[in-house]
Parts: structure tokens; C-alpha cells; sequence
């Protein structure tokens, strides 16, 4: 049987907790998604109370696969496989207005317009607008270079005042 690349580099997470941790959510929501939303979550049979586990590349391609608040109205979305660094901790995952404000560089209103009126790629498990949200950075980084020519103008225009060079 052939193993795909993200097979290979999967790790296992083994309890709640460590899910939980994986996600940047809470223990509860985690559970809830599992029951609500298909969170894709394994468990070992056998026991009174059946341990849980969860593989990494499946919890990837559930987050993808959630709908997204721009779903069927825009057409970007490309995803790689990068991974956002927040001083020394890398996260896979931005998981609220002020992570992914602070990594597009702009304040939260201004991101959350962005949802509203040009279908930024945020996630949310819930489906529905007023739900937490989850942010890929990769998906974040495609929409800003491909997206609407107005945000293209003010990351230009913040690139020039930050470092006094017009964009390229």
C-alpha cells in the first residue's frame, strides 16, 4: 500500500488534551466539534473508557474541508503545507481576529471587512457567522497576493511606510 507524504509525516495525538492543544481550542470544543462537526477522532477499543486519538494530517483536512465564510463565493483557497511562527512557538493555526489581524498586519475590523466583503479565508468549525473562527496562514498568505486589487493597494501602501522602499 503506498503511503502519501502527509501519511508519512503524521503525528499522533493521543488524549483530548493534546488535541485540544493541536487545535489552539479548548478541551470542550474540541469534544463538541467531534460530536457536531465530524471532527475526525479515533478511538481504542476494548476499554471501559476508550482512550482517543487523533492524527494530525486528518485534523488538516477536516479544518480545510470546514466551510469557510467565503465558501462558493470567491475562488481562492490554495493550500500549502507552512506553518506560522509567533516568537519562538510555531502554530499551524491562528484562532482568533487578534492572531490573524496580527499576522496580516492590520487591525481586526478591518480583517473582519475583509470576511465579510471579500470572502477572507477564515474558518469556522460552527458554520455560522458570530462562531470562533480558525485562520490558516497559508491560505491567509494566498488570498492577500491573489485578492481584491483594493487590499493589494494597502499592503503596498503599509510595505512603503514600514520600510520607506515603494513595493515592488
Amino acid at each position: 500500500m503506498l503511503r502519501t507524504e502527509n501519511q508519512m509525516n503524521r503525528q499522533i495525538l493521543r488524549s483530548w488534551q493534546e488535541i485540544a492543544q493541536y487545535m489552539g481550542r479548548g478541551l470542550r470544543s474540541v469534544q463538541r466539534w467531534e460530536r457536531q462537526f465530524g471532527l475526525p477522532i479515533h478511538r481504542k477499543t476494548g476499554r471501559k473508557r476508550r482512550q482517543v486519538f487523533a492524527f494530525t494530517d486528518e485534523l488538516q483536512v477536516w479544518l480545510r474541508s470546514t466551510p469557510s465564510s467565503g465558501d462558493g463565493l470567491h475562488q481562492e483557497g490554495n493550500v500549502s503545507a507552512t506553518r506560522f511562527t509567533t516568537g519562538t512557538k510555531a502554530a499551524t493555526f491562528l484562532n482568533s481576529w487578534k492572531e490573524v489581524a496580527h499576522f496580516v498586519g492590520f487591525g481586526m475590523r478591518t480583517v473582519q471587512r475583509w470576511e465579510r466583503r471579500s470572502g477572507f479565508p477564515v474558518h469556522r468549525p460552527a458554520g455560522k457567522l458570530g462562531s470562533p473562527i480558525v485562520g490558516l496562514p497559508e491560505e491567509i498568505e494566498q488570498w492577500l497576493s491573489t485578492g481584491p486589487a483594493y487590499v493589494r493597494e494597502r499592503l503596498a501602501i503599509q510595505q512603503e511606510k514600514c520600510t520607506g522602499q515603494p513595493a515592488a
